[in-house]
């Protein structure tokens, strides 16, 4: 018999007697991926975009025709059509359709023979894509692999390729975009021959948009009472419902504080993609403190909970700290799937997982990239986008928009000055539309606030302090987590009965200390004491870190900021007056203090310019107060601190991967299993099961155990990690495997979290 055509058909799996699967066979595979990948691209608005998908699919497992790999990976043999037993081996079958397909100086060739190459191992640098060619091109089966191929698809022709009219920035984007669509229709269809009972839960049934459009319409009408307020939500309502029916672009929502501006977006997002027939919405928020609070709005308003569908979910929330204890049975698995594809009709995500997704270069993260396309995404709080990486943000969005039929909404109170004055010159950028049409008179109307800029000079913690303990209600806004801990220590200790100005004035040992020194849930915890003690009028005196800034729906009577960003100090006011429930306007104090330290980076280029403009006394409500704000910070700072557009010019995707990271610190986590109440040491339960199972793993580590893991962990910088030696334990598996993982074993207080070393003498306050 003629090896080179055998006359029974080759096989993509092996078959599952146990899940009464038969072999999948690679002519059926090849054929019905490259009809899914097809699909998948169905919102790309590039030219000849199928006929580069076509042979992608159908060459992206050429190397499986090759009889090396049918008999050591398959235990199968097409010429007899017979298992065989063979010593299993590796056997690269990824690699045979890059090399068939590459031509050099060729860029449409390459794009495919990149994706090819890359469907299961993931984008690299060209040195390394090159050597990889070169070490199959020698490879003495690819004939025979061809031939087997033309034995299955005798009237395969390749047909000649329209050459990419897309700059090298565009290509490099387009070739993610495509590896996801390859990618996804290989692991789907896979999925649907080999598991099937798994790929029925991917296709469990959601509403469509038209559907979560009409219940948002029902809640709204519950909302129109009398009231001023209601009024003016009402009246922006509007405006982003006339502004949904507009073409496709980049928008702006630009609203106060306390207006609706979640619902409105929502609404906005929903009416927009039913005009423009798009897919779904993405809502990515910059503070994973806050997304599960919008993520549950949302379920309240969009998930069916009558007539028997009390298990319908909407809405894929995925983040890193996502607890999963709180879903059904099924859900947990549905999540897992959804999350990494993002096919639901509302994700709602980090702009951390958003953007690094869009930078990525291994398959797990880009595989979700092609349902993007053809959406709508909210930038919720658009202000904190890293100014570091605007330019390639910017970038991106720009191609989103202007090939992929996606729009965007950049939304926030503060809107940044992301136009070309500022020197971002993309052209969606100069067509950008604003939703409400005039919004500073909202903006008047809805003040509820006056401002008390206090900065000519500093203001000892200890003055900060007294004034907090005069407030029945008050929080307190510092910059810095070891700020945060010596105000608290300052309002919650012991009199001193030999300083007569302390002697007058009372602690309050109930008061709430938050920074990011505390684990998620004790945060989560917290913030509903909070809210407990101002619904019911209680004494409630808080000292925060940022964390509490930016979305966390609160509301004080007053509150007192220390100079930090200026966005961020109007972020700040509200968490003031928020409802708008006080006789006259709240009270924001800002002041300067003692020890003006601040975060470095972005961070301190804010401060310093916000302080010259409140040396001027600006007017803090107005919105048009932050374009000469953030033009004059992105005057002055590097706007692509890591070169990321000329390694994507290079098309170097691993150092565009590795460099492109949302939050610019080096950290390690500890996991808190152990809590300190003065002489009383408690260990948690959950962490400590968690953990002991954490380190029985022999093999891989079970995601959803890290995820709930996380809801106890601190983040520390690794470089406090030699000194801190003696307070923490590194993680190791059964295996032996070291996990950049520790257990804390220092002190973690009650109210104040981790203590770092220099900090235990504040332990027993």
């Amino acid at each position: 018999m003629n090896p080179a055509n055998p006359v029974h058909p080759f096989w993509a799996h092996t078959p599952n007697p146990e899940k009464n699967v038969a072999p999948h066979l690679l002519k059926n595979h090849l054929e019905d991926v490259t009809t899914r990948a097809i699909n998948n691209a169905q919102d790309f608005a590039i030219p000849h975009v199928k006929d580069y998908l076509r042979l992608a699919g159908l060459l992206h497992d050429l190397g499986k025709y090759k009889l090396e790999f049918q008999h050591k990976r398959l235990s199968y043999d097409p010429i007899l059509g017979t298992r065989v037993t063979t010593p299993e081996g590796k056997v690269d079958h990824s690699s045979m359709g890059a090399v068939k397909i590459f031509r050099p100086n060729n860029p449409t060739h390459i794009l495919i023979s990149r994706i090819i190459a890359a469907h299961h191992a993931g984008l690299v640098d060209p040195i390394h894509f090159e050597q990889r060619l070169k070490e199959q091109f020698n490879d003495p089966y690819k004939n025979q692999a061809w031939n087997h191929f033309k034995s299955e698809f005798s009237d395969f022709s390749s047909p000649p390729l329209h050459s990419l009219e897309l700059k090298p920035k565009s290509q490099e984007f387009l070739t993610r975009m495509m590896l996801s669509c390859l990618v996804d229709a290989d692991q789907t269809d896979t999925e649907a021959h080999c598991d099937p009972q798994k790929n029925a839960i991917r296709s469990r049934k959601v509403a469509t948009l038209e559907e979560l459009w009409r219940r948002l319409s029902i809640k709204q009408e519950g909302f129109k009472d009398a009231s001023q307020l209601n009024k003016f939500r009402s009246q922006m309502y509007q405006h982003a419902l006339e502004a949904s029916q507009l073409e496709q672009g980049i928008f702006r929502l630009t609203m106060p504080t306390g207006g609706g501006k979640t619902r409105t977006s929502l609404a906005f997002a929903l009416k927009h993609a039913l005009k423009h027939n798009l897919k779904r919405v993405i809502y990515a928020i910059p503070f994973t403190s806050i997304i599960d609070q919008t993520a549950d709005v949302f379920r309240g308003i969009l998930n069916n909970n009558e007539d028997g569908h009390e298990d319908e979910e909407n809405i894929l929330e995925h983040h890193s700290a996502l607890e999963l204890d709180n879903f059904k049975d099924e859900t947990p698995q549905w999540i897992k799937m959804t999350s990494a594809t993002w096919d639901a009709p509302l994700v709602v995500t980090t702009t951390v997982q958003l953007f690094e997704s869009l930078f990525a270069n291994k398959t797990s993260k880009i595989r979700k990239l092609h349902n993007i396309a053809g959406s709508v995404i909210i930038l919720d709080e658009v202000q904190a986008l890293p100014t570091r990486l605007l330019k390639p943000i910017l970038d991106i969005l720009n191609e989103l928009v202007s090939r992929y039929r996606v729009t965007v909404v950049l939304c926030t109170a503060t809107q940044p000055a992301l136009e070309p004055a500022s020197g971002f010159d993309f052209p969606e950028l100069y067509k950008i539309q604003n939703i409400i049409p005039n919004p500073q008179p909202y903006f008047d109307q809805l003040e509820r606030v006056n401002y008390r800029i206090d900065i000519t000079e500093s203001t000892p913690w200890k003055t900060v302090g007294i004034k907090m303990l005069q407030q029945n209600q008050v929080l307190t806004i510092v910059n810095m987590r070891r700020h945060a801990q010596e105000l608290y220590g300052l309002i919650n200790k012991p009199k001193d009965p030999d300083d007569p100005e302390d002697a007058q004035h009372p602690r309050d040992t109930s008061a709430i200390h938050l920074s990011t020194y505390l684990f998620p849930l004790h945060r989560k915890l917290l913030i509903k004491q909070i809210r407990r003690r101002l619904e019911r009028k209680k004494p409630c005196r808080v000292v925060s870190t940022t964390l509490i800034e930016c979305g966390v729906d609160v509301d004080f009577p007053r509150v007192f900021r220390a100079l930090g960003p200026l966005d961020a100090i109007v972020q700040a006011a509200g968490r003031c007056n928020r409802e708008n429930t006080l006789e006259g306007k709240g009270e924001v104090w800002v002041f300067k203090p003692e020890d003006a330290q601040t975060p470095k980076g972005d961070y301190f280029v804010k401060v310093q310019k916000a302080e010259k403009m409140l040396a001027k006394n600006p007017n803090l409500n107005s919105a048009e107060v932050f374009q000469e704000y953030f033009r004059d910070v992105y005057e002055r700072s590097e706007t692509d601190v890591e070169k990321i557009q000329q390694l994507r010019e290079d098309f170097s995707f691993e150092q565009v991967a590795q460099k492109f990271k949302m939050i610019d610190s080096d950290t390690v986590s500890v996991i808190v299993t152990r809590v300190h109440a003065g002489t009383h040491t408690f260990t948690l339960k959950k962490p400590k099961r968690l953990l002991a199972e954490l380190e029985a793993t022999e093999d891989r580590i079970r995601r959803s155990l890290w995820q709930e893991l996380q809801m106890y962990t601190v983040s520390i910088f690794r470089s406090s990690l030699p000194k801190m030696s003696q307070f923490v334990r590194r993680v190791i598996l059964k295996n032996g495997a070291e996990l950049d993982i520790y257990e804390w074993t220092g002190k973690y207080d009650h109210r104040l979290g981790i203590l770092l070393e220099g900090d235990v003498e504040q332990f027993n306050l």
